[in-house]
């Protein structure tokens, strides 16, 4: 939504940073991935223009001449944003990154400047090679990341994920947004989530191979540039669904919405789906996607169940059905599992008993 200050009510707590991935693309069709984390910072209001200071509320027309922002029960603060650069989309290692610069920005004082960090991560970390396919960089004794040489594949290069995809607009969605991308159609994908957007149009564009998108392309759209929307041509474009509240948009556009899994076309395309394709490989296809849908989401299941414990409750379960003569070996493991939790539970976060 571009740079802001803001005014916040005294004692305000941070909003946690907001990390995002995009994709710049040359007239070459070659690619430039980049990574970006977007954080509030504290603003000085001695630097306020008067203009500022009316707008933001802190300052009425008739005490522009008198005028003592500091004394304000209000706090003025603007976003930042870090930002990586790259040939090469290593997203998890970027954003283990900036999210290490950012705590590192936000504590101190520390033994070496910020920059220190910076300039050995650009120049003296090596790349992935067949001799070094994984590189381990310890970035601080409790912060580490790890580079990993591209897997070998016919498909091209991507910072896709097709399980985010899948995930995201389940097997019959995500076919039709294939047959819109084969057949070349103006597809806009929205999302509040801004990390999703790329990998989700980069699996789009991979999902074509062996065929090669040569239309317009930008998977996460400055809301300043939206006019690029009414192009005459094909194109797959990424937006941040605030898009909605300022414009409408042109409509010859298929708007597909990842946070609540639907898609959005004109009258005259509304027979354009996954049901046009031949039925018996469209059913292969549909069956396999299906499958590894509900992999996906027995897999969130487990590490939500997990999370909240439900496993060490199984635990305890798992021990009442046990025979006699087990539960002299089983009740002490249940105990062993069952001790780090009551120790976190006994010490109070001020370190007494």
């Amino acid at each position: 939504m571009g740079a802001t200050i803001e005014c916040w009510p005294a004692n305000t707590k941070y909003s946690l940073p907001v990390f995002s991935t995009f994709v710049f693309t040359g007239a070459s069709g070659e690619k430039v991935y980049g990574a970006a984390i977007q954080f509030y910072e504290p603003y000085p209001p001695e630097c306020l223009t008067n203009q500022q200071l009316c707008r933001l509320g802190l300052l009425s027309a008739e005490q522009l001449s008198d005028t003592n922002p500091a004394g304000s029960s209000c706090s003025v603060h603007t976003n930042k944003c870090i930002c990586l650069l790259s040939h090469w989309p290593f997203f998890d290692a970027f954003r283990k990154f900036l999210t290490f610069l950012y705590r590192y920005s936000i504590s101190g004082p520390h033994a070496l400047p910020i920059e220190k960090h910076i300039s050995h991560f650009m120049h003296k970390v090596p790349f992935p090679s067949s001799q070094r396919p994984r590189i381990l960089v310890q970035l601080s004794p409790h912060d580490s990341l790890m580079l990993s040489q591209p897997a070998s594949s016919p498909l091209p290069l991507s910072g896709g994920r097709f399980s985010t995809l899948l995930q995201n607009l389940g097997p019959e969605n995500a076919v039709t947004l294939l047959v819109f991308a084969v057949t070349e159609h103006k597809i806009l994908v929205h999302s509040l989530r801004p990390a999703v957007l790329t990998s989700v149009t980069e699996a789009l564009v991979s999902m074509i191979f062996p065929f090669h998108w040569q239309c317009p392309y930008i998977p996460l759209c400055p809301l300043a540039l939206a006019d690029v929307l009414s192009a005459p041509c094909p194109f797959i474009v990424g937006v941040d669904s605030r898009y909605f509240d300022l414009y409408d948009p042109p409509p010859d556009v298929s708007c597909v919405d990842l946070d609540t899994n639907t898609i959005f076309h004109c009258a005259d395309k509304r027979g354009l789906t996954w049901k046009i394709l031949p039925k018996k490989p469209c059913k292969n296809l549909l069956n396999v996607l299906g499958r590894l849908h509900q992999e996906l989401l027995d897999g969130e299941s487990r590490a939500s169940l997990v999370c909240f414990g439900f496993e060490s409750l199984c635990s305890v379960c798992a021990v009442q059905t046990k025979r006699s003569q087990k539960l002299r070996f089983m009740k002490p493991t249940i105990v062993v599992d069952f001790f780090p939790t009551f120790a976190d539970l006994s010490v109070q976060p001020s370190g007494k008993r």
